[in-house]
Order: C-alpha cells, then structure tokens, then sequence
C-alpha cells in the first residue's frame, strides 16, 4: 500500500503499524471492567480510528503531521491512564514522569500538550478524540491533502468598491439580510436575491424589512468584460414572510429561494418584545410568489405555563419533545443534496427578561414531506450500544457562527458566541458533523494560529471554490461583553478556511497597510489605496452579507465574492453607529 511509505519521524512506524497498535490498546481497554462513560468514550474514539484506517485509499494518503498528532496523543493518553491507576481518577503525567518540564517527544515528534497544566485522563481523551477526528475527516472525505500537496498555504485579496450607477434604485442601509447566489444553467452567477434585514435611525430605532431586491450581475460587451452589478425591487406575490432579520436563506433550484426562521426586531430595542419565526417560506424567481412550506408556531399557546416558562424566563424544554425547532435567528442552514433535508443548528432568541437564550439543537428539514425531525445527542445509557461509539455535542449552544458544505456530507462550523453566566463568551473551535453518520467530529486545526479570526460572531460568509478546492470566506463580525459597560468591537478582516485541509490560509492585503486606524481590538487597520488615494476597503461592520461570484476569471488560481451591506451600532460616544448599503467585489488569489 501507498500508505507503507508514510513513516513517522524518526522511527520505521507506519500507518499500518499503527493501526495495528490502536487495535491492541482498543482491546486493552476492551476488557477492562467495570465499565464507565470515560472508558466507552476511549472505546469509541479507537474504535473511531480503526474504522477510518480501515477505508483509506492507497493513491490519496494522510499527511504525516496527522499520523504523528494520533500516535503522541495515543501515548500521552497511556501515560495519563497509567498516573490516574497510580494517583487517583485526576491523576497527571506529572505525578508519574519524574523531572516534567517539558512535553513528551514520541518518535521526535513534540505533543501539543500544554507542559504547564497537568495532564489529566480528560485533557488527553479530549486532545486523542480531536487527533483522530481530524483523521477521520481527511481520509473519509474527497481528495484529503497529502503531504506532497501543491495547494497553496496563503492567499492576496484585493477589495474593488463597485459605484452606484442608480442611486435611485438602491436599496437602504440594512444588516443581518441574505444574499443569495443566483446560477444559469451552466452555474454561472448572473445575480444575488436579497431578503430582509433591518437597520437603525440615529435614535436607536430599529427597522426590520421585508423587501426582495435583485442585484443583477450583467456583462455590457460579452463574456470578457468585468460584470456590472445592478440593483432592482423585485415586487412579488403570495404569502409574503413578515419582515425579519438573522434568517438563512437557500438556493433550492435555478429559481427558487428557501427562507427558515429569523427574527422581528422591537422598534426600541427591547429584544425580550422581538418576534422570531420558525417558519419556511419558497420564493419561486420566475412567477415572484412565495409559498409557505412551514407555518410560523410558537409550537405552545401563548397562555400556557410552558410557553410562559420559555418566553419569560429563558426555560428551554428538551429537544426530543418538541414536532420543530424553536424560534430563531442567527442559526445556519445547509442543504444536503442527497438526503434532501435542510440542516439548522444553532441560533438565539431573547425572552421577556432581554437576555440571549443561545440554542444547541440541531434539526433536519425534509424538502418533500415539509416536516421537522430533530437529531438526537448520544445517548447516555450504558445499556444502550449506540454509546460504544459516543459523539461530542456541543451542549453550550453557538449564534452568529459560519458554516459550510463539503462532498454533500459533512457541515463545518467556525467562530460564533454563546451567552453563559450573564457574559458573552466567543467560540473559537471548529466542529463537523457528518451527516451521513449524524455524528459530530472536534478536529485538530492545522496550520499557524495567527490566520484564524480573533474572538467574534456575525461574520459575513460565504463559500467558493478555487482550484478544485473549497474555501470558508468570513468578513468582519462583531466582539462585545457585557461588563463593566458595552464595549462594542467590530472588525473589517478577512479570513479565509481551505476547509478540506482544515486550516485557515495566511491572508495578505493587496496594497499592504497604513498606519494611524485600528480594527477592533487594537489591530493596525488595513487600507488599499487606489491611484486616487481613496480608500476601496470596506469599513468595520458585521452581518454584511457575501456571495461567491461563479463562472468569470481563471477559477483554477482565483475566485471573487460580492458583499452588500451590514453595521455597527457602538454605544460608545466616541463612536458612530452606521448601517451601510454598498457593494464590493473581493479578489482572491492563490500566492
């Protein structure tokens, strides 16, 4: 087998043989009485492992740097095991490997393991599980990146303000609104559907909308020529949804746009008094009429005592009760082809007490039979042989985050909030979950930390593909907490996941940067100076909305994404609140 030659540093171990001692260490711990949720949980990550070993493919290989973060996270794990029989359930490798200061080597490989904390049996089953479950992904998705990958490690962008030919004809400023890719039937974009949104008056006020915009992308002279966006109210008919913001939207066919759930925001900023939606609505492009698939419910009488419990005081029943999800906005929505369901995780409302209620459910939507089903978390009971193989579940809940796509199977997700303890806390780690399985993955992000987004939710994103590989494109986003007043931050960078080789890209700005303008937290702000010495880059803002713009420039090396709109609402005097409504093209090119 190809894999023969995929030796670990320093040693003659390969795969093979590694699969080889996973298997003996699972029947190690196999055997082992009595059994306990933490020894199942071993089980199943081993189990995890062999079962992926087993469907590599001999002509794509698993990059080396995978290989060795198993194998050292495996021994660790030993080692951790081995001090906790010794010393006790919380047992570390310190108590048991005189002279610690530094991580062990295995092979000349150095654990990821944090020498300063001691390393307890959780700590390393967390870090094993991640090891494998990046593993996992590699080889059981398309075309993982092998070690003698060409793909590139960094990326120039380039931001181009396009001019507004018809002012007139403009939508108004808006965030938290949806721009759909619309395809022809060679998948080229010609035009984005815009949906809803809301902005502020200077007084605070919100506005929420409902209106459906085009923005046509048209090519004045052919082909060649740079595609010249317009915009165009797009009056329509039927059951037209209630205005809202924080919905997902979905390109269903050619001419047809699916919208789930949402949220209508109070006119004085009283969220607990915000409506939010959890209904399903179709606009056909062709005729311009919306159909409902799904009618909003809150799913309860509003006088009864659950309902009650809920609205006022943040009480969130268990999921497997519940025909649908909750009402929502700030989720996200995939579609997975060929089990033709929509797949909504995530999300946020706010009760009658005006804090955040962040969700963690996750719920399939059947395209045909226009009805909910929810995915159950593993199951806790011993009894129960599903919990052979447990799956992690992101039990704390996660708004405002990014998703995307990959080989009509597996949903990734990166950055967003949850709102734990009165203060707003800020999800850095990437999760997958498999649909074909319905199991959630934790993976090990690879590549240099420093490319990944600081701590922040309401990214605006979006998905394209560039040399046959797909790329997680995130814009701006938002930072704020709650103590000891609101110290709103909000962001202009970009960053951008190769998402099959789990690794956020370095990102260099064509232009380079100015000094003088922060972003955010401090970060020296970024300008792109054209020969006017006008500034082309968008300024700070989250919930823009992005769009891959398929079908124009040379899509082995290069791809483009439109962005329109989003805000800042400061409550700082020394800052302003601004909702935009302008449009830019971003350049993306590999280095």
């Amino acid at each position: 087998m190809e894999q023969q030659k995929l030796v670990v540093t320093g040693s003659s171990r390969t795969l093979d043989q590694l699969t080889k001692d996973v298997t003996e260490e699972f029947e190690t711990v196999r055997l082992e009485t009595p059994i306990t949720p933490e020894r199942l949980n071993y089980r199943g990550i081993l189990a995890d492992f062999i079962d992926a070993a087993k469907q590599v493919d001999a002509k794509i290989g698993v990059e080396q740097e995978v290989i060795n973060g198993v194998y050292s996270a495996l021994n660790s794990l030993q080692a951790a095991r081995t001090s906790a029989n010794t010393v006790g359930s919380s047992g570390a490798i310190a108590a048991c490997v005189p002279g610690w200061s530094q991580p062990p080597t295995v092979d000349g490989v150095q654990s990821s393991t944090n020498p300063s904390t001691p390393l307890t049996v959780e700590t390393a089953t967390t870090n094993l599980r991640q090891w494998v479950d990046t593993f996992r992904f590699l080889t059981l998705s398309k075309s993982p990146i092998s070690s003698n990958s060409s793909s590139s490690s960094s990326i120039t962008i380039s931001w181009n303000r396009t001019p507004e030919t018809d002012v007139e004809s403009l939508p108004a400023t808006r965030a938290s609104h949806t721009l759909t890719p619309l395809l022809d039937s060679n998948s080229k974009t010609v035009g984005y559907l815009m949906f809803g949104g809301f902005n502020r008056n200077p007084a605070g006020q919100f506005t929420t909308l409902n209106s459906t915009f085009l923005l046509s992308l048209t090519c004045p002279s052919g082909d060649t020529d740079e595609p010249s966006p317009s915009w165009k109210l797009l009056p329509t008919q039927g059951e037209t949804p209630q205005t809202r913001s924080g919905h997902s939207a979905n390109l269903l066919s050619e001419n047809q746009v699916l919208i789930f759930g949402g949220c209508q925001q109070a006119p004085e900023d009283a969220k607990g008094y915000s409506k939010y939606f959890n209904d399903v609505s179709v606009l056909n492009i062709t005729s311009r009429t919306w159909t409902t698939k799904f009618v909003h419910s809150p799913f309860l009488p509003a006088n009864s005592s659950l309902f009650q419990r809920i609205w006022n005081y943040g009480y969130v029943p268990p999921a497997d009760t519940l025909d649908r999800p909750l009402p929502r906005e700030g989720h996200t929505a995939d579609i997975i082809t060929s089990k033709n369901e929509l797949f909504v995780f995530g999300g946020n409302f706010f009760t009658t007490d005006a804090l955040p209620h962040v969700l963690c459910d996750m719920w399939a939507f059947n395209l045909s039979t226009n009805t909910w089903r929810i995915i159950k978390p593993p199951t806790k009971d011993l009894a129960d042989a599903t919990s052979l193989i447990p799956a992690w579940w992101p039990t704390t809940g996660v708004t405002g985050h990014v998703s995307a796509v990959i080989d009509d199977r597996w949903i990734i997700y990166a950055s967003g909030s949850q709102f734990c303890g009165g203060l707003w806390k800020y999800e850095t780690e990437t999760i997958i979950f498999d649909t074909q399985e319905e199991k959630w993955l934790t993976p090990k992000m690879r590549g240099d930390a420093k490319n990944s987004p600081s701590k922040r939710s309401g990214m605006g994103s979006c998905v394209i593909k560039i040399g046959g590989r797909e790329m997680l494109v995130g814009f701006g986003g938002h930072y704020h907490t709650t103590v000891p007043q609101w110290l709103d931050e909000y962001y202009h960078s970009v960053h951008i996941m190769d998402v099959r080789g789990l690794r956020w890209l370095e990102v260099e700005v064509e232009g380079g940067k100015e000094e003088g303008e922060e972003e955010g937290k401090g970060k020296d702000k970024e300008e792109v100076g054209g020969s006017s010495g006008k500034r082309v880059e968008p300024e700070d803002r989250k919930k823009a909305a992005l769009g891959e713009v398929r079908g124009y420039g040379d899509e082995a090396k290069e791809g483009r994404v439109m962005m329109f709109g989003g805000g800042a609402a400061y409550r700082r005097p020394e800052k302003k609140m601004s909702y935009y409504n302008d449009v830019y093209s971003l350049d993306i090119k590999l280095n």
